[in-house]
């Protein structure tokens, strides 16, 4: 698709139609924006909704917003496809889905702020996505798909200049550099990235609507099927995974708990995303609330496991050993993360680390085992942490009777 902007209509027509229609409320529309005539004001309407959306404006029409390739404001990362190494990246706009506010919400308490981060970043943070697809993929080939949230910065945001602790970087985005995830992607995997606001905002973010509607952007790919999930999520992005994975136990279970697994089990399998695979957190337990629904998500998963091996033939063993969702989560020692993971970490050994209970062999036992496993502490820097351990995670996706995995290295 052409930018819009080269095809605009001549600044003398767009004068004349201005006349005609909606003048008035265009000129209020410009006030404030620093563009210095109606001609400057429409062509950046084009550039930002579309030439559909400018024609409803200014017939006085509710505009829709125009779904485009390139991101409005970008600078030169987000600007348009671009093909890095063997994949294809597409920065899309107007998703109806998840985030649509176009800046981070200015938190009253100073300590929880990050509205701060926007000023780093050339672009807004609404209505957009970042898309992945390597070269010469297929649609039907149903591909693995990558779904990411970022964390507390300014997320896929090309930064205008260096700003670590808002994690911008001059020139660049975060997925081709400080987080890797164009270069880590496999040949058989697309990768979906919601733009959030720099807390960590994502609106409604249900993968199973969002990576149809991001993937209705790019030619071709209108209504491809896909295939396995990893749902995955860097520091802040804990924020909006976590709790979806159910209810919460902060301590040990009691009777009405264990009484009430199968309900809790029948909520999570209604609103669980197609083909989820695995859930991938780094560094993304954030705070108790956070931890508890990590561990209540972890032993109900575990027992159910149990309730599904024991006493069947061998062979059903290992068919239901392929639907189960790997877990993986990677800690590093700064802020509360030793403290939180050290607590999943425990329940998880509590659960698997025992002898096999009746009815289910050793080797399938110890191949449940690495479908959960916890990794910390790592020897690395938070900002680190999905360059260094997403190529791991993504490896986990194809466990397939191996009772032993390579560990990250601990420091």
């Amino acid at each position: 698709m052409a930018p819009l902007s080269s095809r605009a209509a001549k600044p003398q027509a767009v004068h004349d139609r201005l006349g005609r229609l909606r003048r008035p409320a265009v000129e209020r529309w410009s006030r404030g924006t620093g563009l210095r005539s109606l001609e400057e004001t429409v062509l950046e309407l084009q550039r930002t909704i579309g030439n559909a959306g400018v024609t409803a404006l200014l017939e006085g029409q509710a505009p829709v917003i125009q779904r485009t390739i390139g991101w409005p404001r970008a600078k030169t990362k987000n600007v348009g496809k671009a093909t890095i190494g063997s994949v294809d990246r597409y920065p899309i706009y107007g998703l109806s889905v998840g985030n649509q506010e176009p800046n981070t919400w200015k938190n009253p308490k100073p300590e929880h702020d990050n509205s701060w981060m926007d000023k780093y970043a050339y672009e807004k943070c609404d209505k957009r996505a970042i898309v992945l697809i390597p070269h010469g993929l297929k649609p039907s080939s149903k591909p693995d798909v990558l779904f990411e949230l970022h964390g507390h910065y300014i997320g896929w945001r090309e930064g205008k200049k260096t700003k670590p602790a808002a994690g911008a970087i001059e020139g660049d985005t975060r997925d081709q550099s400080d987080e890797a995830i164009v270069q880590s992607l496999p040949p058989n995997m697309i990768a979906v990235l919601p733009q959030g606001t720099a807390g960590s905002d994502f609106g409604s973010i249900d993968p199973a609507t969002y990576v149809p509607e991001a993937l209705k952007m790019v030619e071709g790919w209108e209504g491809a099927r896909t295939g396995r999930l990893l749902y995955s999520a860097h520091s802040g992005g804990g924020g909006t995974l976590d709790p979806g994975l159910g209810p919460g136990l902060a301590d040990k279970p009691t009777a009405k708990w264990k009484a009430r697994r199968a309900k809790r089990q029948a909520a999570r399998e209604a609103k669980r995303p197609g083909g989820l695979r695995e859930i991938a957190l780094f560094d993304a337990i954030n705070g108790t609330n956070e931890l508890a629904s990590v561990r209540g998500w972890l032993w109900d998963s575990v027992n159910n496991d149990i309730d599904n091996l024991q006493r069947q033939p061998l062979a059903k063993q290992k068919d239901y050993l392929k639907t189960v969702v790997v877990f993986r989560g990677y800690w590093e020692k700064t802020g509360d993360y030793p403290t939180l993971y050290t607590n999943l970490q425990k329940l998880r050994d509590e659960l698997l680390e025992r002898k096999a209970p009746d009815g289910i062999p050793d080797d399938i036992w110890a191949e449940l085992g690495t479908h959960y496993l916890i990794f910390g502490p790592l020897s690395m820097e938070h900002h680190e942490m999905v360059q260094q351990n997403l190529p791991d995670a993504l490896k986990a996706m194809d466990l397939a009777g191996k009772n032993t995995v390579d560990r990250p290295r601990k420091k």
